[in-house]
């Protein structure tokens, strides 16, 4: 994608491969506006008894989703492989829906610290004095660990 591409063609393209390698995610499309840019935004509703949707956006020159409180960037608007970047997205988030993967986030007391993914089976560990909160979708390798 050029610099020359505006949001709202890059949102279309982007509903345009939703439509055809992602259907089942059309219910859950919706445009949102922030700042004045309106942007595609798509909320997975989590499953009975987890907390956490998966929130995927086109919000400004990136495609990102959101997890618990990680969130992963794709397609930068400029750099040219959108599709490949696109099927790497939905690659992602059926990682994380298939708790291939878990969210992990590290606090400090109260405060976060960071995020990141990590395969769902990989031991983690907290650094002395932190918290690791382990979040996977269906709620089968959430938890806290201090």
């Amino acid at each position: 994608m050029t610099d020359a591409v505006s949001q709202s063609e890059y949102n279309e393209r982007f509903l345009d491969r939703i439509k055809a390698g992602r259907p089942d995610m059309l219910n859950f499309v919706e445009k949102a506006t922030h700042a004045g840019v309106e942007y595609i935004k798509i909320e997975i509703p989590p499953p009975a008894g987890q907390e956490d949707s998966i929130v995927i956006s086109t919000y400004g020159p990136e495609l990102t989703m959101f997890y618990h409180a990680h969130h992963a960037h794709f397609d930068m608007f400029a750099d040219g492989d959108e599709q490949g970047e696109f099927d790497e997205l939905f690659d992602y988030v059926d990682a994380f829906m298939n708790e291939e993967l878990v969210a992990i986030s590290e606090y400090d007391g109260q405060q976060w610290c960071g995020s990141s993914d990590r395969l769902s089976n990989e031991f983690v560990e907290p650094k002395k004095n932190r918290k690791i909160v382990v979040r996977s979708w269906k709620g089968t390798y959430s938890k806290d660990i201090e």
